[in-house]
Order: C-alpha cells, then sequence, then structure tokens
C-alpha cells in the first residue's frame, strides 16, 4: 500500500532555495499582489510545481538589487536635473 498524502504545504516545504509569493512578498516587505503583478509582467521569473508558483531566492535578490540601482539612478536624474533648473533660474535673476 502507498504511505499517506503530504499535501502541498509538506511537500514544498523542505524545497530549498525557493520561495513562495507568500514567502517572497514577506522577504521584500512587499504585498503577495505585487509579486504576482511582477510575474505576470515578466519581470521577475518563476517557476511552476504542482500548480504552485515558486520563485528562486537568487532571483529574487537579483531583481531587488536591479530595482534598487535603478530607483537610486531615478532619484540621482531628479535630483540633478533639479539642481541644474535651480542653478538657471538663479542665473537668470542674476
Amino acid at each position: 500500500m502507498c504511505g499517506t498524502w503530504e499535501g502541498p504545504e509538506e511537500v514544498f516545504k523542505n524545497v530549498t532555495g525557493y520561495l513562495s509569493v507568500a514567502e517572497a512578498a514577506a522577504r521584500v516587505r512587499v504585498s503577495p499582489w505585487t509579486i504576482r503583478w511582477w510575474l505576470t509582467n515578466g519581470q521577475l521569473p518563476r517557476f511552476k510545481a504542482g500548480g504552485r508558483t515558486l520563485i528562486a531566492e537568487s532571483d529574487l535578490e537579483a531583481f531587488v538589487r536591479r530595482e534598487s540601482s535603478a530607483e537610486a539612478m531615478a532619484r540621482n536624474t531628479k535630483r540633478t536635473a533639479a539642481a541644474r533648473a535651480s542653478k538657471r533660474s538663479a542665473a537668470k535673476k542674476a
């Protein structure tokens, strides 16, 4: 006879290197809906197993690093543009 069936939570509990949508959301402190949005848009790769979506920890870390550097670059670009505008307006007043 076969052994007892373990539910999906038990089966995937011991998988290392992969996170569920909820675990990934908790790791990067966003809503699970945000993780699903990134998955749907192809921004974050996924692995489907047994009807479950799993995200490689390394993919999540790379995505967060990429997004963080993009946000930093955008902030710096805005600051630089604001500084240039401020200098121009000061030069016009003088």
